[in-house]
Parts: C-alpha cells; sequence; structure tokens
C-alpha cells in the first residue's frame, strides 16, 4: 500500500500516517472485531492496488524455480541468494521485493544489513493458511500440552527458510513494510544491537508488518530498537522463537489447572547457571535517546498478534534480569514520548524470568495500553505480564491500561499474572488501570497472582468493571497484593472478587458497588473506604479475621453506604479482625450488617485486639466521622453470628469504657457519647437470633465467679465452704470467667496463697461454662508444719476487677503417705515405695500392680502390708484407701488380714459371713446338729451307700474338690439353685451346709475348733456303733456285715473335713510392717501371730495331732495296703489283719490290682488341698492341676471297678469336673488380671456340673434304696451276659494264705 501510483500521488510517510491514524479511531471507537479489520483490509488493498505500478518492483523465485515463471522484468527476478549477495544493487529506496508464492531457502549466512533506505517493501505474493499452534510447528518439540487452547494464527504459505546463520537488519530506514511472509529458522548476531534475532530493526520510522510469521528463531524472531514514528506490527505470528534450547539444557513439566482442565507446560532450564545471557523470544522492541531522534510524539500499534512458545532459558534459576520471551518492550528513553496499543494479541505458553509473556519498562515518556488482549499459560518467576517503572528525570505521568483484558492460567514462583514494580526513585506519577472483566486464574507458587510493589507516594491503581477469580494454590499473601506508600491508592469499582485475597500495605483503598466472595482482605497500615453497596460473602480462613483482617488500619463507610458480611468463617473475628490501633468509621446513614458469620474461637462478628486493660479508657474501635445528621440510626446489624467459645457477635473493643469522639454528635447525644460510650454502642446496633445468648458480647476475662455444674451458666453469689486438705492434694474449684456485659468467655486463671505460707503458682483455662478445675496444694519446703491455714487467691493474667479466695487447712500426711521434700507432697512411705505402689493422696488411694493385697495398720503402730489375703474374707482390689481399711474386707470383716468381724458380729459357721444377729442361744442347735449325725448313720445303713459297693466314693472325691476351691467354682449367692446344690456338696463335706452362728462374738479360733468338734462327734457315734455291735448281738446282727462299711465311709468323710480343717490351721502369711519388722500372722485371723498367740498353739497344737496320728497314717494305710498285706504274717504286722475288714470295705469296689486306689485319691486331695492354699493367687494352676489329674484318670483306660456301670459313673464325673474347670478358665480367668477381674460367669458351669453330679446321686440313691428297681436291672444284666454279680473278695486265712469270700455288697 506504501508504493504510488500516477493518479494518486500520496508519499508513503503519509499514507502510513492515515493509516496508522485510522487504525487508532478504529481502536477507540472498540468496534467488533469483524467489522475492524474488515475497514482495515480493504483500506490496505486500495491502498496496494493504487501504488502498484511505481518503484522499482523486483520478483523473488522461490527454491527450484526458474525466472521463466516472473512476471515481470527477468532482469528483477532472482532467488533470494542472489539479491542478499547483491544488496547495495538492489535494495534501495522506494524498491518492492515481490516473493513469488512457495519456499525461499536462504542458505547464505551471515547477517544481511540493508541501511539508510526509504519506502521499501517485502510482500509475499501468496494467499495464507490458518494454522494452529502445535507442537509440529516448532522446531525441536519445544512445548507438549493436551488442552485446546482454539488460538489460530495466519501462516504465509510463501515462506522463507534459513539453512544456516542468516538474518536481516533494517537500519534507519523510512516507511518499511514487510507482508504475507513466513520466517522459519533464522537468527543471527548484530554488533549493532547486541543480541540474535531473526529480523534486527534499529532506527525504523514507519513500519507496518502485517501477515507476517516468524518462528523457530535463534534468539528473537522479531529485535527492534527505536521503531518510531507511527509504526504498526498486525495480524502477525510469533511462534517458538529463540531455539538455543538445542543444547545445554533439560527440562520439565509444570502441571498447571487452568478452567478445570489439566494442562502440561513443559519448561527448559539452562545447565550451566554462570551463564545466562542467551536471551530471546518472540518480540523485543527497546526505545533509547538517540540523537536522531527527532519526533516527539511516537505510537506503536501491535495488533491481532500470536506470540506464543518462547523460552529464554534463564527460568527458574538464573538471577539476571531476563525479560519476557511472548513480546518485550524496553521503553527507557527520556527525549521523546512512546504510546504503545497492544491490541487483540494473544501470548500464551512463554517461558522468561521475568513477564514470561509480556515484559514491559518505561519510564514516564510513555504510555501503555492492552485492550482485548490475553496472557495464558505463561511460566516465570515475576509475573507472566511484569511492568516496571524506570525513575525518570521528568514528573510527567506514565501509564499502564489494561483494558477487557484475561489474564489466565499463570504460573509464576513469586507472582503469577500480573507484576507491578514501582521503586521509590520513580518521583513521577504512575496510573495503572484495570478495566473491564479482567479474569485471573492462576497457579501462583509462593506469593501474589497480583503483585504491585509501589515505593512512590504517586502511585494509582484503579479496578474498574473487573472480574478476578483464582482458583489455584493459596498464596501466602494474598492474591492481590498491593505494597505502596503515603500517597498510593487504590480505587476498586463495580469489580467483582472471588478466590481473590486482597493484601494492602500502606495503601488508601476506595471500593465501590463490589463484591468479594470467597475473597478476604488484609490491611495494613491502610484504610479501606466503603461507597455504596459492598458485599464481603463465604470468606473462610483457619487464621484471623474472615473477611477483613486490620492492622493499623481504618474502615469508612461512606454515606449511604451499604456494607454487608455474610457467611464469611475464621478462627477469630468470623468477619473483621481489628487490632487496637484499626477503627471503624462511620458516616451519616452508612449500615454494615453481620449475617452467619462465625468464628471457630472468638469473635464470631468482630474480634477487637485490645492492647490496653479494662481499667484504663481507650478509644473505642467505632467513632463517628463527617455530619451524623440530627438523628443516629442503626449502623451495625448483627444476626445469626457465632463464635465456638466467646462473644458471638464482639470480642473485645471494651464498648462500655472506651473513649468517642463527640465532637459530630447532635446536641442531643452529646451527653450520652461524652459520658457512656456503652449507650452509644446501644443505639448504633441492633442485635437479631443468636443462640448463644450468654456469650453475643465478650472479651479477655474481667471478673471471676464460683459456679454450680448443675446450673453451668449462672454464677453463685457466695464463696464455697472452707477446705481440708493434704499437701498435694487438688482442692476442687468451679469456677466462671466473665467478659464485657457478663459474657462468659474462657480466660486463664493463675492462684497464689494469701499469706505467702506456702508456694503456689498454678495456672489454668477455663471453660465457656461452669466446669471443676483441680488446684495442687504444696507447702513450702523447709518450714512445713503438721498444719497450717491459709487463702487461695484466684487472679486472672489480664487486669481483673475482683479476686476470689477460698479458706482451706492444711493437714498432715495421713495413713501410709510421707511428707517428699522434693514434690512437696504426701507419697508412699518407705514400705509402700518398696512394693513397686503408687500413691494418690487427692483420693488418698493406694494403686498396686497386682490384686489380693492387704494393707492396713497394725496394733505395733504403722502399717503392714499382706501379699495373700484370703479370698473368703477380702475384697481383691488393686486400690486400697488406708483412711477406710475395712473397705478391703467382705462379708463384714474387718482388722489385720480381715480375720476378725466388726463391731460385736459374729463369725458364722457355714460361709465367710459376719452377723450381728447372734447370741448365745444359738448354742441349742447343738441338739439338732447330734441328731443328724444319728440321722447320717441311719441314713446309711438303710441305704447301703458305702464305699464297699463304690458308688459314694467319687462323689465325696467330687464335693471335695469343690469345696476346696469355691471361691473358683461357686458362691451360694450366685443363683437360688446353687443356694440349694451348694447344700448338697456341704453335706458330702461333712460341713452343715446352712448358714448360723453358735454363740455371741464367736471368731475364727473358735470357728475352727466346732469344726473339730462335729468330726469328733462323728467320730464318736462310729465308736459307739463299734462298742453297741460287741455287746449286743441283736445289734450286731441287725447291722450284719453293713457296720463296717458304714464305718469306712464315715472314716471317709472325717479324712476329707480334717483335712481340710487342719490345713486351715497350718496356713501363715508374712506381714511387713513400716517400721521395718515383720512377723508371720495366722492367715484366718492376722490379730494372732503364727505360733506365738498361746490360742493358736493349742489349735495349731491339736491339729498336729491329728495329722500325725490320723490323716498321715490312714493315707499311708490306704495307699501301702496291697504291699502291708503281704507283710501280714510277720508278727510286726499282724495288726493289719485286724483291720482287714476295714480296709476291705474300701477295696472292695475295686479290682485287685487297683486296690491302692482310695489311698492315691487321698494323696491327690492332699496335693489339691495344699495347692489351693498355697497358690491361690494363680487359679489357672490350680484348675490346671485339676484338668490334668482327672483328664488323667479319663484318658488313661483305667477300669479300677469291677463294676462297669460304676466306672461309667465315675467317668462321668471325672468328664464333669473337667468341663467345669476348663468353662472357668476360659470364661473368666483368660485374658483377665486375676484376682481382681475374675468373675464366676453367673455360676451357669457349676450349677449344671454340680446339678449333673446331683441327678447322678439321686439315682444311685434310688437304685440302693428301691430293691424292685434293683432287681430288675440285675436281671437286666444278667440279660447282657454281665455275670459279676458274685463278686470274690480277697480274705486271709489264719495262716496268711489268700482266698475269696462274699463281698459285703451281697451280703
Amino acid at each position: 500500500p506504501f508504493l504510488f501510483q500516477n493518479k494518486i500521488r500520496l508519499k508513503l510517510s503519509t499514507m502510513v500516517l492515515i493509516q496508522a491514524h485510522f487504525l487508532k479511531i478504529i481502536n477507540q471507537a472498540t468496534m467488533n472485531r469483524a467489522v475492524f479489520w474488515y475497514v482495515l483490509m480493504s483500506f490496505t488493498t486500495i491502498c496496494t492496488s493504487t501504488a502498484a505500478n511505481n518503484g522499482h518492483i523486483c520478483y523473488v523465485l522461490p527454491h527450484g524455480a526458474s525466472n521463466t515463471s516472473c512476471p515481470g522484468d527477468l532482469n528483477s527476478c532472482f532467488h533470494i541468494n542472489y539479491y542478499v549477495r547483491h544488496i547495495s544493487e538492489y535494495f534501495i529506496s522506494n524498491t518492492t521485493f515481490n516473493f513469488l508464492p512457495g519456499n525461499h531457502i536462504l542458505d547464505t549466512a551471515g547477517l544481511f544489513n540493508i541501511n539508510s533506505i526509504d519506502n521499501l517493501a517485502l510482500i509475499g505474493n501468496s494467499s495464507s493458511k490458518q494454522s494452529s499452534v502445535s507442537d509440529d510447528s516448532v522446531k525441536y518439540n519445544f512445548i507438549q500440552y493436551d488442552d485446546d487452547s482454539n488460538v489460530t494464527y495466519f501462516e504465509s504459505l510463501t515462506s522463507i527458510t534459513c539453512t544456516g546463520s542468516s538474518g536481516f537488519l533494517f537500519a534507519n530506514a523510512t516507511n518499511l513494510q514487510i507482508m504475507n511472509l513466513t520466517i522459519t529458522n533464522c537468527g543471527v548476531h548484530s554488533s549493532q544491537t547486541s543480541l540474535n534475532a531473526a529480523i534486527h530493526l534499529l532506527n525504523i520510522s514507519n513500519l507496518w508488518m502485517e501477515g507476517v510469521t516468524i518462528k523457530n528463531s535463534t534468539g528473537y524472531g522479531l529485535l527492534g530498537i527505536n521503531v518510531i514514528g507511527n509504526s504498526a506490527i498486525v495480524m502477525s505470528s510469533f511462534i517458538g522463537n529463540n531455539q538455543f534450547v538445542k543444547c545445554n539444557f533439560q527440562n520439565e513439566s509444570i502441571r498447571i489447572k487452568c478452567n478445570n482442565n489439566i494442562s502440561m507446560n513443559k519448561v527448559y532450564k539452562y545447565t550451566n547457571s554462570s551463564s545466562c545471557s542467551l536471551n530471546g523470544g518472540n518480540i523485543y522492541i527497546r526505545f533509547e535517546d538517540s540523537v536522531n531522534i527527532t519526533q516527539e510524539n511516537n505510537e506503536l500499534l501491535l495488533a491481532n498478534l500470536v506470540l506464543s512458545l518462547g523460552v529464554d532459558g534463564s527460568y527458574p534459576n538464573c538471577t539476571s534480569s531476563t525479560p519476557g520471551t511472548g513480546l518485550a518492550l524496553s521503553i527507557t528513553q527520556q527525549w521523546f514520548h512512546v504510546q504503545v496499543n497492544i491490541n487483540k494479541t494473544i501470548s500464551y505458553r512463554n517461558q522468561g524470568q521475568f513477564g514470561a509473556n509480556f515484559y514491559f519498562e518505561a519510564t514516564s515518556q510513555s504510555n501503555i495500553t492492552m485492550y482485548n488482549t490475553t496472557s495464558k499459560l505463561g511460566v516465570s518467576k515475576y509475573g507472566s505480564i511484569y511492568y516496571y517503572a524506570i525513575p525518570s528525570s521528568n514528573l510527567k505521568t506514565n501509564m499502564l491500561a489494561i483494558n477487557n483484558s484475561s489474564l489466565e492460567c499463570n504460573h509464576a514462583w513469586l507472582c503469577g499474572s500480573l507484576y507491578i514494580h514501582i521503586p521509590e526513585a520513580a518521583l513521577h506519577h504512575v496510573d495503572i488501570y484495570l478495566w473491564s472483566s479482567v479474569i485471573i486464574d492462576d497457579a501462583t507458587v509462593n506469593d501474589s497472582s497480583l503483585l504491585v510493589e509501589s515505593s512512590n507516594k504517586n502511585t494509582n491503581v484503579y479496578v474498574i468493571d473487573c472480574h478476578f477469580e483464582i482458583l489455584q494454590i493459596i498464596p501466602r499473601y494474598g492474591r492481590f497484593k498491593l505494597n505502596g506508600a503515603d500517597k498510593t491508592q487504590l480505587i476498586v469499582e463495580n469489580s467483582y472478587f472471588m478466590y481473590t485475597e486482597l493484601y494492602c500495605e500502606s495503601v488508601d483503598v476506595h471500593v465501590t458497588n463490589s463484591t468479594f466472595y470467597y475473597a478476604r482482605g488484609t490491611l495494613v497500615k491502610s484504610a479501606i473506604t466503603l461507597n455504596g453497596a459492598v458485599l464481603f460473602a463465604n470468606a473462610e480462613t483457619s487464621r484471623i479475621g474472615g473477611a477483613l483482617f486490620l492492622i493499623s488500619s481504618q474502615i469508612i463507610a461512606k454515606e449511604y453506604s451499604m456494607v454487608q458480611f455474610v457467611n464469611n468463617l475464621a478462627t477469630y473475628g468470623g468477619a473483621i479482625f481489628m487490632d487496637s490501633f484499626s477503627t471503624i468509621y462511620f458516616f451519616s446513614q452508612s449500615y454494615m450488617s453481620f449475617i452467619n458469620n462465625v468464628a471457630l474461637l472468638y469473635g464470631g462478628a468482630i474480634f477487637v485486639q485490645d492492647a490496653v486493660t479494662f481499667t484504663s479508657s481507650p478509644n473505642c474501635f467505632f467513632q463517628f466521622s463527617g455530619t451524623v445528621g440530627s438523628e443516629i440510626s442503626t449502623h451495625m446489624y448483627f444476626e445469626g453470628n457465632y463464635a465456638v467459645e466467646a462473644g458471638s457477635v464482639l470480642y473485645g473493643g471494651n464498648v462500655d469504657n472506651c473513649v468517642l469522639d463527640c465532637s459530630n454528635m447532635p446536641p442531643q447525644y452529646h451527653n450520652i457519647c461524652t459520658h457512656s460510650s456503652g449507650k452509644m454502642f446501644n443505639i448504633l446496633t441492633k442485635i437479631e437470633d443468636h443462640d448463644n445468648s450468654t456469650s453475643l458480647i465478650s472479651s479477655d476475662p474481667t471478673f471471676l465467679c464460683h459456679c454450680n455444674v448443675s446450673e453451668p451458666l449462672i454464677c453463685l453469689d457466695h464463696n464455697p465452704e472452707p477446705q481440708h486438705l493434704y499437701p498435694g492434694q487438688e482442692i476442687n474449684v468451679s469456677l466462671l470467667a466473665l467478659g464485657q456485659r457478663n459474657g462468659i468467655v474462657p480466660g486463664i486463671v493463675y492462684i497464689w496463697y494469701v499469706d505467702k505460707s506456702a508456694i503456689l503458682y498454678s495456672l489454668f483455662k477455663t471453660s465457656n461454662h461452669c466446669e471443676v478445675y483441680s488446684v495442687l496444694v504444696r507447702p513450702e519446703f523447709g518450714t512445713y508444719q503438721a498444719y497450717f491455714n491459709t487463702e487461695l487467691s484466684f487472679d486472672t493474667l489480664t487486669d481483673f476487677l475482683n479476686e476470689l479466695e477460698i479458706n482451706i487447712s492444711v493437714l498432715p500426711c495421713p495413713l501410709g503417705f510421707t511428707m517428699n521434700n522434693v514434690s512437696l507432697a504426701c507419697g508412699c512411705n518407705e514400705l509402700l515405695r518398696r512394693e513397686d505402689v503408687t500413691c494418690n493422696i487427692n483420693d488418698q488411694l493406694i494403686s498396686f500392680s497386682s490384686g489380693a493385697k492387704w494393707v492396713g495398720s497394725v496394733p505395733s503402730g504403722g502399717i503392714g502390708i499382706v501379699d495373700d489375703c484370703p479370698f473368703e474374707y477380702c475384697n481383691i482390689s488393686k486400690t486400697i484407701n488406708l483412711q477406710f481399711p475395712d473397705l478391703q474386707c467382705k462379708h463384714n470383716h474387718s482388722g489385720v488380714l480381715c480375720g476378725q468381724c466388726q463391731g460385736n458380729q459374729s463369725m458364722m459357721l457355714g460361709s465367710s459371713q459376719c452377723t450381728s444377729a447372734c447370741s448365745n442361744t444359738y448354742l441349742l442347735l447343738i441338739i439338732p446338729f447330734a441328731v443328724m449325725g444319728v440321722a447320717l448313720v441311719v441314713f446309711l445303713l438303710a441305704c447301703d451307700f458305702t464305699v464297699a459297693n463304690g458308688t459314694i466314693n467319687i462323689f465325696i472325691l467330687y464335693a471335695f474338690v469343690i469345696k476346696s476351691n469355691a471361691y473358683l467354682f461357686f458362691s451360694p449367692s450366685c443363683n437360688p439353685v446353687m443356694k440349694i446344690l451348694s447344700v448338697f456338696i456341704a453335706w458330702l463335706n461333712l460341713d452343715l451346709g446352712i448358714e448360723t452362728c453358735f454363740y455371741e462374738h464367736m471368731e475364727s479360733l473358735g470357728k475352727v475348733w466346732l469344726q473339730f468338734a462335729f468330726s469328733l462327734y462323728v467320730a464318736a457315734i462310729i465308736g459307739a456303733i463299734v462298742f453297741a455291735g460287741r455287746i449286743s448281738t441283736k445289734i450286731s446282727r441287725l447291722c450284719r456285715y453293713r457296720i463296717i462299711p458304714v464305718i469306712a465311709t464315715l472314716i471317709l468323710l472325717f479324712y476329707s473335713k480334717m483335712l481340710r480343717t487342719v490345713l486351715i490351721i497350718f496356713t501363715f502369711e508374712r506381714m511387713d510392717m513400716s517400721n521395718g519388722k515383720h512377723q508371720l500372722i495366722w492367715t484366718y485371723d492376722g490379730s494372732k501371730e503364727y505360733l506365738v498367740d498361746k490360742y493358736h498353739i493349742a489349735l495349731f497344737i491339736f491339729g498336729l495331732l491329728v495329722t500325725i496320728f490320723f490323716i498321715i497314717p490312714y493315707t499311708l494305710l490306704l495307699l501301702l495296703t496291697p504291699y502291708l498285706m503281704k507283710l501280714s504274717h510277720w508278727r510286726v504286722f499282724s495288726w493289719i489283719n485286724r483291720i482287714k475288714p476295714l480296709v476291705d470295705s474300701h477295696e472292695a469296689p475295686f479290682k485287685d490290682r487297683y486296690r491302692f486306689w482310695t489311698g492315691a485319691m487321698l494323696v491327690y486331695r492332699i496335693a489339691l488341698v495344699i495347692a489351693s492354699a498355697y497358690f491361690s493367687q494363680q487359679p489357672g494352676l490350680i484348675l490346671f492341676m485339676i484338668i490334668i489329674v482327672h483328664a488323667g484318670i479319663v484318658f488313661s483306660g483305667f477300669a479300677v471297678y469291677k463294676n462297669w456301670i460304676i466306672s461309667a459313673i465315675e467317668t462321668t464325673l471325672h468328664v464333669n469336673i473337667i468341663i467345669n474347670s476348663m468353662a472357668i478358665y476360659f470364661l473368666n480367668l483368660e485374658g483377665h488380671d486375676f484376682p481382681s477381674d475374675f468373675k464366676i460367669d453367673d455360676c451357669l458351669s457349676s450349677t449344671i456340673s454340680i446339678g449333673v453330679s446331683f441327678i447322678c446321686f439321686f439315682l444311685i440313691l434310688l437304685y440302693n434304696t428301691f430293691k424292685p428297681l434293683r432287681v430288675w436291672i440285675k436281671m437286666k444284666m444278667e440279660y447282657f451276659q454281665v455275670n459279676e454279680n458274685v463278686v470274690q473278695m480277697p480274705v486271709h486265712n489264719e495262716d496268711g494264705d489268700q482266698e475269696n469270700r462274699e463281698p459285703l455288697l451281697n451280703e
């Protein structure tokens, strides 16, 4: 269009001016894209057609074409390599190079310097094709990504491809036009520009570049220095330039989330950080002062450009200030003015240290306007758009305006999309404009998405009709960060901030009709003026100040403003957090509402951090400014706010004791304002619909009161009763802390002794309701007395208005405790410490690692401790209170080892109980018990229920096993059925089976003597029967042979009774005492020293005699009878023949080789009784022993009885014992700490076991009692060829030879 035609003689400079001015008008009119480019292209076409015939035209042949295809003069039709080798001949003023369609290969290396010419045009003579930016269009696969950006660029079919290091330098030219060319793989260094580029422009006036694509260049695609006049670069693309990445680079991918899609940007890092001079990119234009430039006002238009995939290799480890690789403008001149208009340009996926997509540095002699421009997916250290205000010597105003543009999905180390740096040395005015929907969606690593750092006092940032939405990583300080100086201003109008945190420091902020949604504001030494309708909603932070966080800042609500804080959340101050140097100013008719804000701790709506005490008068956090009118209306409205701890509406602020500036008050309010800030606060505020009304307005604690946990929100009007405590014991105090206006608040409380008689410094935190708190009492070391009185005083770390006191008496350490001079508290005495116990003075409990211990006072003074306490008398527990030692005892027992009865109570026979319902008249029970002895003998005679027929043997053994370990198997109180069955077990052990006392104050000694008495009475009956049989033939004939089996049965029962009673006498325990000594005591009455107490000595001697003269001989006799019978012919053993009938009764039911069986079972009884007495703390061992013995009998297959029915009954009861023992073990002992955790499982297993044995016993009783039944059974036995009804019994004649006789069973 800059060629001349004869009919239209226009200078080229004039044409360029007309076209540039026309573009400016179109831009300012903001016409739509279609109309704009239609008019532009029409104008260009007209200019081209009218000027085509004037000037010199050269045709450039594509690679491989001959000059025969030239449309013009053959002397001006060559390949590009020919022209560059003859630059001086062909590149002259008023020349047009017409590149024919095709690929022009430039294989001549070097920089082609085209200097000092005017009116030069390079035009590709072809149509263009539409291409998409993709990996296929970029050399070396520079970037891979997976989203469709819908960005296209125009690539001419006429292309210039460099095969070597080639490039063009246009210098000192006027009216330069480059159109419809694609330049690929070019780039060479220029000494004049000091950089590499495909096209170098130096001092070019009136540039027109249209439809040009430059890609894959080495260095910059386009490098310009002082492109002045009215120049334009339009409808061009710069893709993937700066191909230094061929070597010395490593690459990695950065994951960026953009509009809910994941984009992978591959970035290149130079491996040698010492060399960061590999500058390059798509476009770099620099303006600098030059004596050759005389034009004062210059304008550069950049329109409809695509800038993509540029890289400089410096990210992120290079510290050099390399500009971005999309578009870099360095406007450093001071002598002339430059206006840069960037219109409808897309810069994306570029990489650079500063401003990956756009880099601007400008003096006050410049204005930069971006309209309808996109910066997207830039990867940099400092912003995808970087602007630096160069300090200027003049005081003009320079401006950066970003209008109707989009900044999306950029990634940076410090600032994502926009970084503006205005140093203090820049004394001129700097105005930053963000107009009409600047949209930001960034992945900022470390700081903000928009960052303005201004040390200049004359900086204004205008945000008008913008939309901010930042969805990526939360920054450290704020997504929109503005660091200013004293006069720095941020003006926000009609804008929308979403997920955009605003951080301002030393900035005057003006907000009008804007919304902050999920956006939080932080103001430091700043002021925010709110005009019109302003909404702060849904902001959330785990820090302080949900919507606004103020430090030494002010909120100014202007006239008729409507400010709302809705659904914000923070830890402190759900809507607003302000320190004590911040203030809210209300103008007339201003209105501020707080609705449904939440604080996780304090201040649901507002939190004011008080730096003063409540006894002083600080300035109120709310003040009036300007004229308030004749009436004061509501300025603050609160509804539905909530704080978890305190102050759902307000925390802090000291509203009842602060100072208001009343200079602007109407006369009728002046007195109230001056003397009652609290009333003014009430007039200003309206509070509705809050659930936690006990703490709407509160503060740090100002008052402390006693309370009751049953009424947790009410203070008591009286002090608690005096307390009596031990050193180290905790006093329980119920307290409430109240803040301003009696709002309940948690507070830190400390305590000390009023009279300083002891050292106490304790801290605790009260709750937001009445709770019990424990305070440790400790006397002063070295001055501890046995008893002293003092008072506890309660105060707070804040300035409390009251103190609470409680009278206490400190007592000497109780029994079992002694003063610990280190902890200044009562602790375990030396004896207990040796036992590995813990002592808690608070509840005076002594805790053992294992149970079954007894600890208590002893008659000699101090305390004693015994490891094993009888289960019949003791409550087994791991904790003991020595103030109440009898709590260790059960069944009303007391005393040492629980061996005595409480008070005047008496022990009972048949159980371990003590009872007060006893008198000497119970001695009359001797009569029925005497009758019962005779009845027992008659019963055995009548039913023939004796050891001779073998039917009762196993039942006696079974009952002995159960009775000897009654604490494991059953308790009569388990269930009603067990109470009946326990009588059955007791009778088989010659016990009464009922609970009764005999005489008043009966104790353990008397109880044991009575056990002997009944046994001896049975023995007397046996002797009477024998004597009666000798003197009366009739009695002898009546009893016949049954008298001997009955006597044997009674002796076996008597043996079991004596064995258990003697063992009671012989058992003892060792008691360690606090005086360092120890003594042996009788297990069943710890007050009796073992073999020292005379009564115990008498009992011991009697038991020893019974053992020596009955238990041991009788056991050996029945165990060794088979061997002794063989020696009976010797004179020394002739006495065996005299007791042979008695021995025969025990051996009668057994086979000959098992005649020792009864004696073996007696040995088992002795072992079981000893184990039960001395291993009671290991019940698992006892049960294991029972299971092993009885299982061995069952599984050994011994058929010891002659009668198979009796063998079957015995096997049944053995299995019965095994099952019951295993059930007790696994249901009660497995996994439990016996005996403290031991509980019989409702005696279910023992109830079933004893019930089965009782049924068997009853059936055998019927068998022996009813003869017809016996006859029928014998017939059935004969039917089954059981011919053992006549059992031969071994006897011996006078010569000692063995012979057979009929058994006593048949007699």
